[in-house]
């Protein structure tokens, strides 16, 4: 681990009066317009700024890393206070935020000015649990072998936006009336909007160039 020479000395002696550690969460995901959302948190009574950027202060907990013998991945369960309307609304919009990017940082107080990268680790998101207090997000690295291969569709007919989560988003660009979209490049061109089609129409020997 690289740290600076005065926090290993510092590791050394935790109880040092006036520092503090705490927890610091940053949760990425794209919404349903394909934007990414960033939230960052800090267990602690006020905000925190590390490297720079604002944590704000948040009722949660970061339980330990559960290590099994049965193959299975390895876990951490993260719980943030369902009072959280931001967080709540955007779990919901996602469909519980599968596969949100998550970063969990343990600081001290008194190293706050730069990143120290030998605290941070990086997870994903694996499932999420709401009850009335609290929402949980099961943090864990995916089994690769049960990941499709490949990761997305490729389709010579079929644009990849045509689905209700990214019709009309930043990456379709429509904007016009319609409410739906079958996704084919004729469809697309009715609509005024061929140059953002986006299937794979080298896969399709008869296509037309859009």
């Amino acid at each position: 681990m690289t740290l600076p020479n005065e926090f290993k000395r510092d590791l050394l002696k935790p109880n040092i009066a006036g520092q503090a550690w705490l927890w610091l969460v940053e949760f990425s995901v794209t919404n349903s317009s394909d934007n990414e959302v960033t939230l960052r948190w800090s267990r602690n009574t006020e905000d925190t700024t590390y490297d720079s950027n604002p944590y704000s202060k948040m009722n949660m907990d970061v339980g330990s890393q559960e290590v099994v013998t049965d193959g299975s991945v390895p876990t951490v369960t993260l719980r943030v206070s369902s009072l959280n309307e931001t967080l709540y609304d955007l779990v919901q919009e996602t469909k519980g935020a599968i596969g949100a990017d998550v970063k969990l940082i343990k600081v001290n107080s008194d190293y706050l000015a730069t990143s120290i990268s030998a605290l941070e680790v990086d997870y994903e998101n694996l499932t999420t649990s709401v009850d009335d207090e609290w929402i949980y997000f099961t943090l864990g690295v995916p089994n690769p072998m049960q990941q499709r291969f490949p990761l997305r569709d490729y389709s010579g007919s079929i644009c990849v936006w045509a689905n209700p989560l990214t019709f009309k988003g930043a990456r379709c660009q429509y904007t016009g009336p319609d409410t739906s979209c079958t996704g084919t490049l004729e469809d697309c061109r009715e609509k005024g909007n061929a140059e953002n089609w986006f299937g794979f129409i080298g896969l399709n020997p008869w296509a037309t160039s859009v």
